[in-house]
C-alpha cells in the first residue's frame, strides 16, 4: 500500500516537473519571438530613418547640383560673350589695321601674280597672298600677336613684307657710324631709346620747313617678324621654312625731295623702293632661287596660317 502511494506521489512530481520545463520553455520561446520581433522592428525603422535622412540628403545635392548648374551656365554664358566680342575686335583690328600703303601693295601683287600666271611661270596654286596675318606668340608667359603686312608664299620661300608707305626724303639706317657731320641726329634719337642704334628718319618739307619724324628700324622689325612666323610654323606645322624678311617703300615720286637714302648694311633684309623693284624681285626670285615647296606644302601653310586661333591656351 505505502509503495503504491510512494509511486503515485512520484508520479506526480514527475508530470508537476514536466509540466513546469514545458511552462518554462514556452515563455522562453516567447520572450524570443518578443525580443526577435522588437529586433526587427527597431531595424525596420533604422532603415526608414536612414532612407529618409538620404533621400532629404539627395534631394538638397541636387537642389544644390541643380543651382551650380545655373551659375555654371550663367558664366559660360557670359563667357562665350566675351569671347565672342574678343573675336569681333580681332577681326575688325585686322579688317581695319590695314592702310592705304598695304592696301595698294596688296593691288600689286595680286596683278603680279596675275601676270606670273599668264606666263606660265607658276601656277595659281604656286603663289599665295596672305594679307594683314597676326601670329601668336608667348612672352614672359603672355600671349601676345605679331602683325604682318603681307606674306607671300612661294615655291622659292616664304617672304614676310612689311609695308612703308612714307611721303617724303626717307633715310634708312642711319647710325653714329654712317650720319657723318650729322651723327649729332644718331646721337640724339639714341639717347632718347638706348636700345635702339639704327634710325629711319623722314623728312617732310612744309609750309614752315621741314618736319623730321622718327620710324625705328623697319628692318629689325620685319626680321623680328620672320623669326617669330618661322618659330609658330616649328612649333605648329613640325616645318622649318625659308623665310625671307622683306621691307619695301612703297611711296614712289618724282619729286627731287623725295625717295629713299638707304645706309643700312644689312645683307640678310632686302630693301625694295616702288613697284618696279619689287615686282622684278620676285621674279627674280621665282628664276634663280631653287624650289624649296611643293604645291602641297603651300596649300597646307596656307589654310593653316588663315585658320589661326588667336585665343590658344
Amino acid at each position: 500500500m505505502l509503495y503504491t502511494i510512494a509511486i503515485v506521489v512520484l508520479s506526480i512530481g514527475l508530470l508537476g516537473c514536466v509540466w513546469y520545463i514545458f511552462r518554462l520553455k514556452k515563455n522562453t520561446t516567447e520572450s524570443q519571438l518578443n525580443a526577435f520581433e522588437r529586433h526587427q522592428q527597431e531595424i525596420a525603422a533604422a532603415q526608414e530613418d536612414f532612407k529618409s535622412s538620404y533621400h532629404e540628403q539627395e534631394n538638397e545635392w541636387q537642389e544644390k547640383m541643380a543651382e551650380f548648374e545655373q551659375f555654371y551656365k550663367k558664366d559660360i554664358q557670359i563667357l562665350n560673350t566675351h569671347i565672342s566680342k574678343l573675336n569681333k575686335n580681332i577681326n575688325d583690328l585686322q579688317r581695319y589695321s590695314r592702310n592705304h600703303g598695304e592696301i595698294v601693295t596688296h593691288q600689286i601683287l595680286e596683278h603680279l601674280k596675275s601676270e606670273l600666271v599668264q606666263e606660265n611661270m607658276i601656277s595659281s596654286v604656286e603663289m599665295y597672298i596672305l594679307p594683314n596675318l597676326f601670329i601668336p606668340f608667348e612672352e614672359n608667359g603672355n600671349l601676345k600677336t605679331r602683325q604682318m603686312d603681307h606674306l607671300v608664299l612661294l615655291p622659292t620661300g616664304f617672304y614676310v613684307v612689311e609695308t612703308k608707305y612714307w611721303q617724303g626724303k626717307i633715310v634708312h639706317g642711319l647710325t653714329q657710324e654712317n650720319a657723318g657731320s650729322f651723327s649729332f641726329i644718331a646721337d640724339i634719337m639714341t639717347s632718347k631709346n638706348p636700345s635702339t642704334r639704327k634710325h629711319t628718319l623722314v623728312f617732310v618739307p612744309d609750309d614752315e620747313g621741314i618736319q623730321v619724324k622718327s620710324y625705328g628700324n623697319p628692318t629689325q622689325q620685319v626680321m623680328t617678324t620672320a623669326l617669330t612666323l618661322r618659330k609658330y610654323i616649328n612649333t605648329h606645322f613640325d616645318r622649318n621654312p625659308f623665310i625671307t624678311p622683306v621691307v619695301y617703300f612703297g611711296y614712289s615720286s618724282d619729286k627731287e625731295t623725295d625717295g629713299v637714302i638707304d645706309l643700312s648694311d644689312n645683307q640678310n633684309v632686302p630693301r625694295l623702293v616702288g613697284e618696279t623693284e619689287i615686282r622684278q624681285y620676285f621674279r627674280n626670285q621665282l628664276r634663280n632661287e631653287e624650289k624649296r615647296h611643293s604645291k602641297e606644302e603651300l596649300k597646307e601653310v596656307k589654310e593653316n596660317l588663315e585658320g589661326i586661333n588667336y585665343l590658344i591656351t
